[in-house]
């Protein structure tokens, strides 16, 4: 009878709706288990940036120190090379005056 037969295809429509909307819980239930595991990545990852950003600003202090011991050490060798060169300077004038007074003592005696 029509009538049985359309309460039939009712059934089975119900039936296959129920299958579908069971379907969607389990999607949305995943969906749900990859939302939160996306969140923890993604507070993990911020951490790690966080991090990274720390260590990347102490690199550059070292570096910045660095470069400053570089330069205080320059300028350090620098004096040093000025100063033998004064004292060098120096002892070569001391050396003239010597051997003038040594060569005016010795035409002194002649």
């Amino acid at each position: 009878s029509a009538g049985g037969e359309g309460s039939w295809d009712g059934s089975a429509l119900q039936e296959r709706g129920e299958v579908a909307v069971q379907r969607l819980r389990e999607h949305n239930e995943h969906l749900r288990t990859e939302n939160k595991q996306l969140l923890k990545d993604l507070k993990s990852a911020e951490q790690l940036n966080a991090e990274l950003s720390e260590r990347e600003s102490a690199w550059k202090d070292g570096m910045l120190q660095l470069e400053t011991l570089e330069a205080t050490w320059a300028e350090g060798v620098k004096k040093l090379k000025e100063d033998r060169d004064g004292q060098e300077r120096k002892m070569r004038a001391e050396a003239k005056r010597v051997r003038k007074s040594m060569e005016d003592i010795i035409s002194s005696l002649k």
